[in-house]
């Protein structure tokens, strides 16, 4: 999927997601082994920069397949001609929406 976004700078970009659920409440979740290695070549098209002096780069973000984010907000940069490995791990985080204080025990 391609999605435009904006950058740091204000400029227009695009950002593409993977295995992406964003805007599909009732898709179900598809569970995949704790050793799943996703390779990804990513061909920056250097020679189509206008400011030959800046390095080309990706900014990538590793997220919840259910969120819409954008990477240039709060996602990473890699920069052309490296080679990088990410990792990624399962948190689940309980929202308590009372308070413990008006909790009673039942008699």
């Amino acid at each position: 999927m391609r999605i435009p976004v904006v950058d740091t700078k204000g400029e227009p970009n695009f950002c593409f997601t993977i295995e992406s659920l964003a805007g599909q409440p009732e898709a179900e979740d598809k569970l995949y082994p704790n050793n799943l290695v996703i390779d990804l070549y990513l061909r920056t098209q250097g020679e189509e920069y206008s400011i030959p002096t800046d390095p080309a780069m990706i900014q990538i973000k590793i997220h919840d397949r259910r969120a819409a984010v954008n990477p240039f907000a709060d996602g990473f940069r890699l920069e052309g001609g490296s080679k990088y490995t990410a990792y990624a791990s399962m948190v689940k985080q309980f929202i308590f929406w009372f308070s413990f204080g008006s909790v009673t025990k039942p008699q």
